[in-house]
């Protein structure tokens, strides 16, 4: 954006170059209704995988970081994006489950929770990011620690 910002006083607007340089725009202008999704950063690593979008294409935390400024915050791809915020930029009071990684296999499985439904030590990881610190859920997977990460708990 910076060499862009230089060089765009050199050429008229109706210029080949001056109509390459606007694709960028989005990038390094972005209007003030734009997507929020991860408006401060990514707190996770830009190869962290999502489940598939509604196009069956699975991005990663870094595509969409590289995608946020083409879309407003009312566009359906924007609230799609915003889905991927959990994965992407959790919030700091996150569940602590095995916060250390796992040091068990992740298909090792988990006896069934109060919903009576049983998870792997992996499923359950996946989920510590979108499960708040304190809540029943997240002291229901701390309870599956001593089978998901045995050395790292207390």
């Amino acid at each position: 954006c910076g060499q862009l910002a230089e060089f765009v006083g050199l050429y008229n607007s109706d210029d080949d170059e001056c109509k390459e340089m606007l694709l960028g725009e989005p990038f390094c202008c972005p209007k003030s209704d734009s997507c929020g999704f991860c408006s401060e950063g990514l707190t996770a690593d830009a190869d962290t995988p999502l489940p598939a979008a509604s196009d069956g294409v699975s991005y990663t935390c870094g595509q969409l970081a590289e995608f946020v400024g083409l879309y407003n915050s009312d566009d359906d791809e924007c609230k799609e994006m915003l889905l991927g915020e959990p994965f992407c930029c959790p919030k700091s009071d996150s569940c602590g489950f095995c916060s250390e990684g796992l040091t068990a296999d992740a298909d090792t499985p988990v006896p069934a929770g109060s919903n009576g439904i049983s998870y792997t030590c992996g499923q359950l990881y996946e989920f510590v990011s979108i499960v708040g610190s304190g809540s029943d859920d997240c002291n229901e997977m701390l309870l599956a620690e001593p089978l998901c990460c045995p050395s790292s708990n207390s």
